[in-house]
């Protein structure tokens, strides 16, 4: 993720995994949310910036854009609004969403409105940060072999065993972390920090090495 500078508007450049592309977001809030979206394998693909709507509200012309629209596994599709409502304003946020919401049902999307905190809730998303960085390492049959070789030992693994583990036998660390990034070791994200004490599991045993990454 990289920030960028353009005609005094800051932009930020995240590499998408999922879309095969690079795309560009103007706030570190959206660029977050693209992050979650990544990891998520019940989406299948998102759009920023697709449309937007020209609505009344209180006798007076609007004008509202989702932030984005992602569509699910299941052909489902979601317009999102990421948004910080302020404490007292509830009530006219209220108003708005539920017009944006009828108009959204008439096109069949779903309406959801994300606040910076539900985006960058703890530890998930610093989990998901820490991830991102390793999801590009390559991971060679022999390190997956040694994965299978660690399991086969430890019935109860923690993410410091395997990382003692493979540092016995001469393994860059970052391995580690790659095996969580691409999908071949999982772990309870929302609710433990990846430290020593992460409780981890093999989902994969032999993953695709032709789609390698984040979203594997």
């Amino acid at each position: 993720m990289k920030k960028i500078t353009f005609r005094g508007y800051n932009r930020f450049k995240f590499q998408s995994l999922k879309l095969g592309r690079s795309v560009f977001c103007n706030s570190q809030l959206l660029r977050d949310f693209l992050l979650d979206l990544e990891w998520d394998l019940k989406i299948r693909s998102y759009e920023i910036w697709p449309f937007k709507f020209i609505y009344q509200e209180e006798g007076r012309n609007k004008t509202f854009r989702p932030h984005l629209v992602f569509d699910t596994n299941e052909n489902h599709r979601s317009a999102v609004w990421l948004k910080s409502i302020d404490p007292g304003s509830e009530e006219t946020y209220s108003r708005t969403i539920r017009l944006i919401t009828e108009l959204c049902a008439r096109q069949s999307l779903g309406f959801l409105v994300k606040s910076p905190a539900e985006v960058r809730r703890v530890p998930y998303f610093s989990n998901l940060k820490i991830l991102q960085r390793y999801s590009r390492c390559e991971i060679s049959i022999d390190q997956l072999f040694l994965c299978h070789d660690f399991f086969s030992q430890f019935p109860t693994p923690l993410l410091g065993d395997l990382a003692e583990f493979f540092a016995y036998r001469d393994q860059p660390p970052a391995v580690v972390f790659a095996l969580l990034s691409q999908r071949i070791v999982a772990g309870d994200l929302d609710n433990f920090r990846l430290d020593y004490d992460f409780p981890i599991e093999l989902i994969n045993e032999f993953p695709n090495f032709e789609n390698r990454g984040l979203m594997s």
